[in-house]
């Protein structure tokens, strides 16, 4: 890790003579870097992606395609109305042109080797990447089959380039989506090879031929010779043929490069391709054959390309002309063909003919002829400044014709895939094509299934159970395709709905969620219900199964298959098989394979399925079907084998019992065999994992050990599969494969050449399965063996290895970078550059119509798996401990897998405060992160600031001021919280318990709810109805029990063969109220202590092992771990032996008398201490020796108290008396026992549980009366029982700040009103503003501009007045009290107070007249300044009261109102109501109406300016001034769907009363605040946009806005609690907030503009 320029490099140790060497590495870096875009003879001096207009292509490349999707709703329901979909979905076999949905591009470029270096080099070097990026912004994954170079001698020696050349150009054919074939021709036909492989008859039609002809000489007779010398008769081919013996059947050598080897060789075939092309020419067979066999393997290609019509539009061809072409100076450079030191002629005129045939059959805009100028060396041809100008022109043309084709396929693809329901019904339908054609025999099996089908209903699910390789998959497949023939001759929607899936064939089949949506959705397409009522909830997903299986009828029923339902993940429990029904609805069938011994499965289905008669076992196949497999299998690679070769083949297994897996095995391995192959090299070996290794040894000797054993290992290795490109990036990175692979020739790139890992893949065949993984096509292994034999031989000794080099790659470590190697045979250090893409999160990032970021799925999958088993801790901290990480996961639905991922790395990694940091902010708000994302940064910038999230949060702001901003908590605690997350429930928590090692934990509430969360995560698991009074935990989780007083209850975990959720066992008993409950680790018995009885139960039978009678109805007992003691409390403590049933010995208490009832008793997990918390105290004694005295001084803690919970090894008690929300907790050390507290509940805690975690640390969970449990990590315990000042204890209905912001006031729903300093940190309640005893502020009016005067609204007929210099009611207390003013109206509407010369005056409209405001003079003047001067004296209430009303008519509602700073001008804004609706105008109700502004003189109430602003139904009005003109804010709401809100801002211009402003924003925003003394015209937009910000609350989340800003909404939260007053402080810059629970928190933009 760390530069890998320091990396020790392949070859050699690195010695101290060498650093020289390493030290110019840095200049060939910088030189490398200045030219790696420039290669390619230096045509351009920039990347393709940094020229235009391949730049503008690459940046619009995402959002054309996002457009092009947003129309695809049409073209969906378009596809929706074809046959072949309804087909489809009905669940119809289908046909072999419909293939398994891919977003690949496969392109085979195909040309002759020498001719064209140049044009393959560029395309390399500046194209490749080019269009691997363009792909990848349009989702797809781009891939080039270039098989130029890497032909190692081994593939020469087999004579298999045609065979894989032509098996390449057909899958690409097969997969690619838009073009999979490009030919580029010059005046080269390339080279011919002799037929590998050449039927009997052809083969003796020309030997015939030779040996007859008149003109037979020496010469031919030697090439007689040498025919029946390389060419053996193989009867074991279907169609017997000749095939080519390697050329190391003779020459021992060549494939080590021995000269005089490969020319041995070359001269041998010179004879014979002469005498085989010359005998073919002349021999009585048709044209076709003759030009099979003797054309070249380019034509081969091309000729397979454009067989089919259909397919030729996504060809293309390049055809060079060069001109002054001079055939002896090209042939130096291998531009033509030569044969005998000639131009061979016929190769020429071949090629003119396979020109004309592509000229002839494709259309002309696939086609392009461009013209070089010919030069007798390659130097001087790449040089020639016309030829340059021809080469760019030509990559550009090829860049065109890719994106085009792309484009076009891209469209098309998702025209017919783009239905994610029919995607995933055509994947697993070919599967199931694909499986059965490979499927004989086992008749009995299938009729015993069929005969399950042919009955009206099935009742239950049939259940298909088999060791793994026995077959079930084939069977499930074959049975899938007879039920479909059965019903051939009906229509489609007359027979039966099939639907087939096989779990882990796509991502959307590995987990059980993904799985039910995929299903409910076919089914709904079926029954022709809108699929859109299908919800992604999993609980949902449960219960609409169900709903639509029992819509089945008898004219349509129902027939599910099911494959592999143990390799269904973890995710939502799915193999516990809670979802799958006990009983089937009439019409429906279902049929579902498990193996034995894999998650629970086959032990979940017995428990929902019950009864025999509906299991069935895959037994390995009897003799005549091995036979027949056997046969079958061969047959389909063409192949059969002798008598005593089958023999071999049946005798090799060691029980003599083969799984159909294992003949496969077996077959694949024999099927290489000759009938001329010796006896002792037809082997097998007798197990399927000896079968494995064979397999693999014999991959080792053909490719080679190195390059096996990395490209399996690597794919091992990943944790969901590598695509093609990775696996292939991965391995060019690789020194040790790279050295081995080249053997004789380097390749201008140092990459692996693509075309050794095809041989790899082909020879693999489909023990290598293309599987979907994050979007992409990965490779992963078709069996689980084959992925454990893979692990144990490949990744035992390289584990460590492999994971950082895949680490590295998802790092994008060497994308873009030259990377270190040490020559092959120099030794030298040197670097070169792999052409790997960047590795960025997010691959697309936008916000057009469809507002998302396209995020590297597969970085996000694979990278933190291989950080974490490399032991990478230094890369974890930088690459996981990131917001964008954070945000990119949580974005993409894996938030839970990020909480896991953090939790091991931080465990595993020593010493890594920024991995505990992170997983402490990411624990304890994941659930707030899933559903709100953008939160990421708020809830990190509010940790400590020593936390490294905060100093993480605020780079994450600096780098994005321009376009979010951020809230500090100034209230936030500076010291770490020891809350790891809260966890809600909707009645107070009474229970609470963990399981070992703390991976659940259940909670029961007082309305008797049972659930049980996962802790690492906090998912919640199941949810129940049950009693609890204790609950305990096995140590395997399987499962959880329940103890009542009706009776003993286990229920189950979704493990071990326990359904989860589902009562596995119920006892039905009376139970003692102290009761006592122990689990040992055998998890096979209960031992419940219950009315002076010790009885053992099992489990899960439920039967009574054994009853004991104690000596004594005890007070309070515990179980000893070790199931040997019981220690019980009367009226003294008492050791109990369980076995011998006598009493061990009494402890002693200090003499204690007294009845020991509610005291509390527990072991140490080792059983040899006791610790009791009795009514005198606490002890601790030894349970070992005759000495009964206590260890130890007595603590003064005792049951008196309240209730108390002792931890496993007695290191801590917790002590909760029912009264305080602050639990104590009492922490015992070597050095003494020291009290320690947990604050955060708002209520009594009533609960708690310890519990060790997985790594090693004490957590506690703590439940309480306000509805929440909470966990928390004892590492961080707070030594301090601290409050901080004063606070509120209920919910706040009004804040507000002071005009300066250094004060602000707030009020509580229990007559509480504080008065805060908030310029000091943190902010601290300084004043208690008390009112009168029946007087209830529910709204503060204002606060004066001094701070001295806080006005308040009291209830609906009161205004109390505070001075805050006042001085408090007594030495030690902070209140003051209030000036309280009655308000002579009935029913008052306070708009607002107001601070003028004349004193305080109060403008407020009345219940029975709406359209009047009346301004009433609270305080005048000389009140005001007699209270300044004396804050302790009250002013006499002597003045008249001054009241003025403005009238608006009585028609009118007046619903806002402001005055501007100067008190000389007053807006006010009313609803002219329509007579019919006069009624609404007295109730609190919105109504519809015109909107009426008018401007005001205040002293004399006079109208200076009116105008109306339209009809609406509106709420939320506000008014505001920015200097003369007037902000306008309300909510237009729709009659028909109020929560369609429309935010409507406007200024309006004062001396016009002209709108010069106007912004309609679709939001729920109810809020406006105007920065002060801002004056506005017509031409400062800008200025009125800085001006204005809008707010509002939504249950627990603060929303604030600046107007019509490119910057996001800013968003706030705490701990998930309601909201229930906010407030801006003038400047715009800070924020306070009042929440349900009383919580005050104040905020301070980051970075505000």
């Amino acid at each position: 890790m760390g530069n890998a320029v320091g990396m020790q490099l392949p070859g050699k140790p690195a010695k101290s003579t060498e650093k020289k060497s390493w030290k110019r590495l840095s200049a060939y870096r910088t030189a490398h870097m200045a030219t790696i875009r420039m290669r390619g003879g230096g045509l351009w001096d920039t990347p393709r992606d940094d020229r235009q207009p391949w730049k503008k292509i690459l940046k619009d490349a995402a959002d054309e395609f996002e457009d092009f999707l947003i129309g695809m709703q049409r073209v969906e329901n378009d596809v929706e109305k074809r046959d072949e979909f309804r087909e489809m979905m009905q669940g119809k076999i289908p046909h072999m042109h419909i293939k398994r949905n891919g977003n690949e591009v496969w392109v085979f470029v195909s040309s002759t080797f020498t001719d064209t270096k140049m044009e393959r080099d560029l395309l390399m070097e500046d194209v490749y990447p080019f269009l691997r990026e363009f792909c990848r912004k349009i989702g797809l994954d781009f891939n080039v089959v270039d098989l130029r170079w890497g032909i190692r001698r081994v593939l020469a020696n087999s004579h298999q380039a045609t065979s894989i050349c032509l098996a390449e150009v057909q899958r690409c054919r097969k997969t690619s989506i838009g073009p999979f074939f490009v030919g580029i021709l010059g005046n080269k036909y390339g080279w011919r090879p002799i037929p590998r492989i050449i039927e009997s008859k052809t083969f003796m039609t020309f030997m015939l031929y030779m040996q007859n002809s008149t003109s037979r000489d020496a010469a031919d007779d030697n090439a007689i010779e040498l025919l029946k010398e390389w060419y053996r008769l193989d009867t074991n081919s279907l169609e017997p043929e000749f095939v080519l013996q390697p050329i190391t059947n003779k020459f021992l050598n060549y494939d080590k490069n021995n000269s005089d080897d490969i020319k041995g060789w070359n001269d041998t075939f010179d004879i014979l391709q002469k005498a085989i092309f010359s005998a073919i020419m002349f021999s009585e067979l048709s044209q076709d054959t003759k030009m099979e066999l003797t054309r070249s393997i380019t034509e081969g290609e091309i000729m397979e390309a454009i067989d089919e019509k259909s397919e030729q539009k996504r060809c293309f061809f390049f055809d060079r002309d060069l001109r002054s072409f001079d055939a002896q100076q090209a042939s130096k450079i291998g531009y033509v063909d030569m044969v005998h030191g000639n131009v061979d002629a016929n190769a020429s005129r071949k090629l003119e003919q396979l020109k004309s045939t592509i000229w002839n059959n494709l259309q002309e805009s696939n086609l392009n002829r461009y013209k070089m100028e010919f030069k007798p060396s390659n130097e001087e041809m790449s040089n020639n400044p016309e030829n340059k100008k021809a080469l760019k022109t030509f990559c550009d043309k090829f860049c065109e014709y890719m994106v085009d084709s792309i484009k076009n396929g891209a469209a098309e693809h998702r025209s017919t895939m783009n239905n994610s329901v029919y995607a995933e019904v055509v994947n697993h339908s070919v599967f199931a094509r694909e499986r059965a054609e490979m499927f004989s025999g086992r008749e009995s099996i299938l009729e015993e299934i069929m005969t399950y089908l042919k009955q009206e209903s099935g009742k239950k699910p049939f259940v298909l159970h088999g060791v793994g390789g026995s077959g079930k998959t084939s069977v499930l497949a074959k049975v899938f395709s007879k039920s479909l023939t059965r019903w051939d001759t009906m229509a489609a929607d007359e027979r039966p709905v099939h639907i087939v899936r096989f779990i882990g064939v796509t991502p959307e089949s590995s987990n059980i969620r993904d799985l039910l949506y995929s299903v409910c959705r076919q089914l709904s397409y079926v029954l022709k219900i809108n699929p859109s009522s299908v919800q992604g909830d999993y609980k949902h997903l449960e219960e609409k199964f169900m709903q639509l299986l029992q819509k089945a009828t008898s004219s349509m029923p129902f027939v599910i298959f099911i494959d592999s339902l143990d390799q269904l993940s973890d995710d939502n429990e799915g193999r516990d098989l809670h979802w799958l029904p006990c009983n089937l609805p009439p019409f429906v069938h279902m049929i579902v394979t498990v193996r034995p011994n894999a998650g629970g499965c086959l032990a979940a289905s017995k428990n929902v399925v019950k009864s025999k008669e509906y299991f069935l076992e895959i037994l390995p196949p009897d003799e005549a079907d091995t036979n027949s497999m056997i046969d079958l299998l061969l047959a389909k690679e063409n192949r059969t084998v002798s008598s005593q070769q089958k023999k071999v083949i049946i005798g090799a297994h060691k029980d003599g019992k083969p799984t159909p897996l294992f003949l496969k095995l077996a077959c694949d391995i024999a099927k290489s065999w000759h009938s001329y192959t010796d006896e002792s090299e037809c082997t097998l070996a007798d197990t399927v994992n000896g079968l494995i290794n064979q397999l693999f040894n014999e991959l080792e000797e053909i490719h080679g050990q190195t390059l096996v054993k990395r490209a399996l290992g690597y794919i091992t290795a990943a944790k969901t599969g590598l695509s093609a490109n990775e696996l292939l990036d991965v391995l060019s990175c690789d020194e040790i494969v790279l050295d081995d692979c080249f053997e004789f020739h380097i390749p201008p790139i140092r990459r692996l050449p693509s075309l050794l890992w095809t041989r790899l893949r082909l020879d693999l065949g489909s023990y290598i399965v293309e599987g979907g993984a994050d979007d992409v096509v990965v490779y992963r292994w078709y069996h689980r063996l084959f992925h454990e034999v893979a692990r144990q031989r490949y990744l035992s000794e390289n584990d460590q290895f492999l994971h950082q080099s895949l680490a590295h790659y998802f790092m994008g470590r060497w994308a873009n970078v030259p990377k270190p190697f040490r020559d092959k045979k120099t030794n030298e250090p040197n670097i070169a550059n792999r052409r790997l893409p960047l590795q960025p999160l997010v691959v697309v990032s936008r916000k057009g119509k469809m507002n998302n970021d396209r995020f590297n799925l597969r970085k996000l999958t694979e990278l933190p798996y291989h950080l974490i088993k490399a032991g990478m801790w230094t890369e974890c901290e930088k690459e996981l401990c990131t917001i964008p990480w954070i945000r990119a996961k949580c974005k993409t639905g894996r938030s839970y897998q990020l909480v896991l991922e953090l939790a091991e790395a931080s465990a595993k990694a020593e010493n890594s405060p920024t991995l505990r940091d992170f997983y402490r902010l990411v624990r304890a708000n994941i659930q707030m992160f899933q559903a709100h994302s953008e939160l990421i940064c708020q809830q990190a910038l509010n940790e400590p600031d020593a936390s490294v999230c905060t100093s993480a949060a605020m780079d994450y702001i600096r780098e994005r001021s321009n376009t979010m901003n951020c809230l500090l908590d100034l209230s936030k605690n500076q010291t770490v919280n020891s809350e790891v997350m809260t966890l809600q429930h909707t009645a107070a928590v009474k229970l609470c318990k963990f399981s070992p090692s703390a991976k659940y934990l259940a909670t029961v509430s007082g309305e008797d709810t049972f659930k049980v969360w996962r802790v690492a995560s906090g998912a919640l698991e199941m949810t129940l109805e049950c009693s609890a009074m204790k609950v305990e935990f096995p140590s395997s989780c399987h499962w959880v029990c329940c103890l009542t007083r009706t009776g003993i209850y286990v229920y189950g975990l979704g493990t071990g063969g326990f359904p989860k959720g589902k009562l596995s066992m119920c006892i039905e008993t009376d139970v003692d109220h102290l009761a006592t409950m122990l689990i040992p680790k055998s998890c096979k018995i209960i031992y419940i202590v219950s009315y002076g009885r010790l009885i053992t139960y099992r489990v899960p039978s439920g039967n009574v092992v054994k009853k004991i009678e104690l000596k004594c109805r005890p007070k309070c007992v515990a179980l000893a771990p070790n199931e040997k003691w019981l220690v019980m409390a009367n009226k003294t403590v008492v050791l109990w032996d369980i076995s011998k049933q006598q009493e061990v010995k009494t402890f002693g208490a200090n003499n204690l008398k007294t009845n020991l009832t509610g005291s509390f008793l527990a072991f140490s997990l080792d059983s040899r201490r006791v610790l009791g918390i009795l009514p005198n105290g606490t002890y601790r004694w030894n349970t070992a020796g005759t000495n009964p005295e206590p260890i130890g001084d007595r603590l003064s803690l005792n049951c008196q108290q309240g209730q108390a919970v002792i931890s496993q090894n007695l290191d801590y008690v917790a002590s909760m008396d029912g009264q305080d929300s602050t639990l104590r907790i009492l922490k015992f050390q070597k050095s003494g026992a020291t009290w320690t507290y947990l604050k955060g509940h708002t209520a009594p805690v009533s609960s708690c549980s310890f519990e060790r975690s997985q790594n090693d640390t004490t957590i506690v969970a703590t439940g309480s009366e306000d509805q929440s449990v909470r966990i928390w990590d004892s590492r961080d315990l707070s030594t301090e029982n601290f409050a901080r000042g004063v606070t509120h204890s209920h919910a706040i209905e009004n804040c507000i700040f002071s005009p300066d912001g250094t004060s602000a006031v707030t009020v509580a729903s229990n007559k509480t009103t504080y008065f805060w300093q908030t310029n000091v940190s943190p902010p601290t309640v300084t004043r208690v503003l008390a009112s009168e005893t029946s007087c209830h502020v529910k709204r503060i009016g204002c606060v004066s501009e001094n701070n001295m005067f806080v006005v308040g609204f009291c209830g609906d007929q009161a205004i109390d007045i505070w001075n805050t210099a006042a001085s408090t009611t007594s030495a030690n207390s902070m209140t003051i009290n209030c000036k309280h003013k009655l308000v002579p109206f009935a029913s008052p509407t306070f708009f607002f107070v107001h601070f003028s010369r004349s004193g305080l005056n109060a403008y407020l409209s009345t219940g029975n007249r709406p359209g009047v405001l009346f301004c009433m003079s609270v305080m005048a003047s000389c009140m005001v300044d007699e209270w300044k001067s004396c804050p302790d004296i009250f002013p006499a209430d002597v003045y008249e009261s001054d009241l003025r009303d403005f009238k608006h008519g009585d028609n009118q509602k007046i619903v806002s109102a402001v005055m501007n700073k100067d008190g000389d001008r007053l807006a006010t804004l009313s609803v002219i109501v329509p007579e019919n609706q006069s009624a609404a105008m007295l109730a609190d109700v919105d109504i519809q109406g015109t909107l009426s502004f008018t401007i005001w003189s205040p002293s004399y109430s006079r109208i200076l300016k009116k105008c109306t602003l339209g009809n609406t139904f509106s709420r939320a009005h506000q008014l505001g001034f920015l200097g003369p003109n007037v902000l306008v804010f309300y909510q237009k709401i729709s009659r028909s769907a109020k929560e369609n809100k429309e935010c409507v801002v406007q200024v309006l211009e004062y001396d016009s009363m002209n709108i010069i402003y106007e912004q309609s924003i679709t939001a729920n925003y109810d809020r406006i605040f105007v920065k002060p003394k801002t004056s506005v015209t017509i031409s400062d937009e800008k200025k009125l946009l800085d001006t204005l910000m809008l707010g509002y609350v939504e249950q627990d989340m603060l929303h604030l806005a600046e107007l019509d800003s490119t910057k996001d909404a800013t968003k706030y939260c705490y701990k998930s609690i309601d909201i229930t007053s906010f407030d801006l402080s003038r400047d715009r810059r800070s924020v306070i907030a009042g929440f349900q629970n009383g919580s005050v928190r104040f905020l301070r933009f980051v970075n505000i503009r």
